[in-house]
Parts: structure tokens; sequence; C-alpha cells
């Protein structure tokens, strides 16, 4: 597995989540499916340390680095609870 096919899995369910999240009809479903996002999100950094970590290769590190980088940094604006709507 490289970082790419774990980016494309987790960017797939945290959208998922997070349109359910979006989408609830009561709050806890909303905070439950963006509680899911989150942990999708926490374990994807996790794993994508951890395979940044073992490249030994110092210009693959970089790339492999900034697509890290520039994947958490969309999946931050993602995973955001200001984009679900308070229930009442």
């Amino acid at each position: 597995m490289n970082i790419k096919q774990i980016t494309d899995e987790a960017e797939k369910l945290i959208t998922e989540d997070m349109q359910k999240a979006i989408d609830a009809k009561d709050q806890w479903q909303a905070e439950m499916f963006f509680n899911w996002a989150v942990g999708t999100l926490n374990f994807w950094r996790r794993l994508a340390s951890f395979i940044v970590r073992q490249e030994s290769d110092l210009s693959k590190w970089n790339e492999v680095n900034k697509y890290r980088d520039d994947a958490l940094e969309k999946f931050e604006e993602l995973v955001s609870m200001d984009r679900v709507p308070l229930l009442k």
C-alpha cells in the first residue's frame, strides 16, 4: 500500500461520513458521523506518517512528504464541524 492508495480511500470515507453528518436528521447522528470522519482522518495521519518514515530515498521522501502535507490540508478543510448544521 502506498500513500496515494490510502489517501484516496481515506478521502472517499471522509467525504461519505461528512455528507452523512451534513444530511443527518438528529444532532446525535450528525455528531456520530462527524466523529467517524475524525477517526478516519486520525488513522490516515498515523498510517501516512508511517509510510513517510519508511521512505529511504530522499527524493521520493520529499515527494511523499509533500503529497501527505497537501492531502492533510485538504482533509482538515473537509473535516470541519462548521460544515455540519446545528440541529435542535
